[in-house]
């Protein structure tokens, strides 16, 4: 279907995943001067390093009450931490920023219960340990081979990467910046306006979801919702279910879904009964939209 007339793209994107453990959670990036900034995580624990070769020195200034300086662990309290609440303690220390991607701020990272988004370890000094400090940042994928068997795709500037823009303006809302890395700069450097449109600096990016495919066969229903989500609040824009043992295909009846400005849409499927690979016959989630601005 047609975009908004008045939407002005900068950036068609897609994302698929056909495999577990590939949907991206949420990036940290170090913004610190430390010589070998790392980021670990283990079960319920992340370390936050700012030079893990020369005496593993942990990061003093990430803090959380009744937990080691340089700790921050998901399970601490009785209360259940959402993936909004980990971004906001990640986010207080002037070294670290935290972007949430496929994770909504109200998803659950530990709940007591049991129920939560897991997400997948990252060791010392593995691949995506040692990339905090680069602009793709270290990103952090749910483990979506055990249960809620969440696959979440996104569009939006969070996912990304520095070909877009650097990691700073990587963020929907209030995110319109001299886009020295992006093919189509929606302002000069001076920062003069979108013609018609308020200060740049006032203006979000709009994302724009054309197609979903979601092919599912498994042992009961499954569940496809969009959301539209800031770092901190998001909002179900729509909910399709599936029937047991059988396919859910192409959703070529669904209208153009536009954000408001200033989120990303975040697709879900989530599978009741087994992970890809399991119950599964075939199955994955693409979506394909854009990226760009509304002008007045």
């Amino acid at each position: 279907m047609a975009n908004p007339a008045n939407f002005q793209q900068t950036r068609q994107t897609s994302e698929t995943i056909t495999a577990n453990d590939t949907c991206k959670a949420l990036k940290i990036h170090y913004v610190g001067s430390g010589g070998d900034p790392q980021v670990v995580f283990g079960t319920h624990d992340f370390l936050f390093y700012t030079n893990y070769t020369t005496g593993a020195v942990l990061d003093t200034y990430v803090f959380q009450a009744g937990v080691t300086a340089g700790h921050l662990e998901t399970d601490k309290g009785a209360a259940d931490m959402t993936a909004g609440t980990l971004a906001a303690l990640i986010n207080a220390s002037p070294n670290w920023k935290c972007t949430l991607v496929g994770l909504r701020p109200e998803d659950n990272v530990y709940t007591h219960s049991g129920t939560l988004q897991h997400l997948l370890a990252v060791a010392a000094d593995a691949a995506e340990a040692i990339k905090a400090d680069t602009e793709d940042g270290t990103t952090i994928y749910l483990d979506s081979s055990t249960a809620p068997y969440q696959y979440s795709c996104t569009i939006g500037p969070e996912n990304l990467d520095g070909a877009f823009a650097s990691f700073a303006a990587r963020v929907s809302r209030g995110n319109i910046y001299p886009g020295k890395n992006d093919v189509t700069d929606f302002e000069d450097s001076a920062g003069a306006a979108l013609p018609g449109a308020a200060a740049a600096s006032a203006v979000d990016w709009v994302a724009v979801l054309n197609f979903i495919e979601a092919l599912a066969t498994f042992t009961t229903s499954n569940t496809i919702q969009v959301y539209g989500s800031t770092q901190t609040v998001s909002r179900l824009i729509l909910e399709r279910a599936g029937a047991a043992t059988t396919v859910t295909g192409t959703y070529t009846d669904a209208p153009t879904l536009v954000s408001n400005p200033g989120e990303r849409l975040i697709v879900r499927m989530t599978l009741v009964g087994g992970s890809l690979g399991s119950t599964m016959l075939l199955s994955s989630l693409k979506v394909s939209g854009a990226i760009g601005v509304l002008v007045p």
